[in-house]
């Protein structure tokens, strides 16, 4: 890997990652084939979206095989409607990719964490992936059309011996946070924050670091008091 981080930057901007570490091409993080059976976004401070800074090109690194994706949604999603998650590798066709789509839970307007588990897809190192999230407003019926929102960002997991800052050993919470976020790790910075977030477990600090995050990110039209919750993959 070829330049660090500037460490000046921590808790004020995020640095570009090292130039190796970009996928050949970069997603767009939003947009849709249709919107007429969606609610209105123009009440939201943003569309559907993935939580991943731009100055990543929209997406991050992870250590974990099984990482939690991030993403806004701008409106209620009820069971009316159906989603659809994909996940395929960026150029190495020869990689296993995940696809589920399924009638959509409740879901509020707000911060959505996707949890992936080790029955369902396990990323490999340094190979960089595509993972998207099709909102398909209709339902079930209509996800052969182009009726959708989608979201869409890359991600990468790298080995814990990439990392240019050493991550403090026992750390938790907020300081743990700051390590992945100081590393480029911005999947895991995400989930250790948001995690308690979704369970009900958060602190004040915590609550505060998340805030500091996403606007380090770029995302503080975000941080308004918007909840923190899980989606749960349904198995195959």
């Amino acid at each position: 890997m070829s330049r660090p981080f500037n460490s000046e930057l921590s808790n004020k901007s995020l640095s570009p990652l090292p130039n190796d570490r970009y996928p050949p091409t970069t997603p767009p993080p939003t947009g849709g084939g249709g919107r007429d059976t969606c609610p209105s976004e123009d009440e939201s401070p943003s569309p559907l979206m993935p939580l991943a800074p731009e100055v990543y090109a929209y997406g991050g690194l992870t250590l974990a095989e099984q990482p939690t994706l991030w993403l806004y949604l701008p409106f209620d999603v009820t069971p009316e409607m159906a989603i659809e998650l994909s996940i395929e590798p960026s150029e190495n066709d020869s990689l296993d990719s995940l696809t589920r789509t399924f009638t959509a839970p409740d879901l509020q307007q707000g911060f959505v964490g996707i949890p992936l588990s080790s029955t369902q897809f396990s990323l490999p190192l340094d190979e960089s992936f595509l993972w998207t999230l099709r909102l398909y407003c209709g339902g079930i019926d209509e996800t052969d059309g182009l009726d959708y929102l989608f979201a869409k960002a890359w991600i990468t997991r790298v080995d814990e011996t990439d990392v240019y800052i050493p991550i403090p050993e026992n750390a938790v919470g907020e300081v743990l946070s700051e390590a992945y976020r100081d590393n480029g790790l911005w999947y895991d910075a995400l989930t250790v924050l948001g995690e308690p977030l979704a369970t009900g477990d958060a602190t004040t600090g915590s609550s505060a670091a998340w805030e500091g995050l996403l606007e380090d990110g770029g995302f503080e039209s975000l941080t308004e008091e918007s909840p923190v919750q899980f989606l749960v993959l349904p198995t195959e």
